[in-house]
């Protein structure tokens, strides 16, 4: 556990898993935010059906597979960093993809930083390389990823496509 400024930064614990769920469903009250980087369902889930979609998490870390931390702001969880095995027991089982997530009113407080920087350095033994997708748009992700050693290999185009609009992505990486 590293406690950071008003934020502690610790391992997912089961537990959470509610509580990252409500996470990723209070991103649809972004959706109209061009710069807010996720990729969401067409369709808002319902809590069950997101719950039922996330209980991999636990047993995915179980396996070794992902390494997910969690941010709190006095008991309150506010951010999730995950890095899992996008291909286990293949000839690509070293590279980790990146997914981090801070709540909108958390955002700017180095949050985002810290909960990739914990991650990062959790997951060493199990991956070489970690990548990840950012949107173009979202350039305070890019940013964050750039100050944690990230590099950025391309772009994609097309790669989103939200509000009948395409976005482009950047794919980034980090060798480890």
């Amino acid at each position: 556990m590293q406690q950071t400024g008003d934020y502690t930064i610790r391992p997912f614990k089961l537990d959470d898993l509610v509580n990252v769920a409500r996470l990723y469903l209070s991103f649809y009250d972004e959706r109209n935010n061009v710069a807010m980087g996720k990729g969401l369902a067409r369709k808002r889930p319902s809590l069950g059906a997101l719950l039922q979609s996330f209980v991999w998490r636990y047993a995915d870390e179980e396996k070794g597979n992902t390494i997910a931390s969690v941010a709190e702001v006095n008991g309150k969880l506010v951010g999730e960093c995950m890095i899992s095995c996008a291909w286990p027991n293949s000839e690509m089982d070293h590279i980790g993809e990146l997914d981090v997530a801070v709540h909108r009113d958390y955002r700017g407080r180095g949050i985002g930083t810290a909960l990739v920087r914990d991650a990062i350095k959790r997951s060493k033994k199990r991956f070489t390389l970690i990548q990840t997708y950012v949107m173009t748009s979202n350039t305070a992700s890019k940013k964050l990823l750039e100050k944690s050693g990230f590099k950025l290999s391309g772009s994609i185009p097309r790669r989103l496509r939200r509000n009948g609009k395409y976005h482009k992505d950047y794919l980034m990486y980090l060798e480890l």
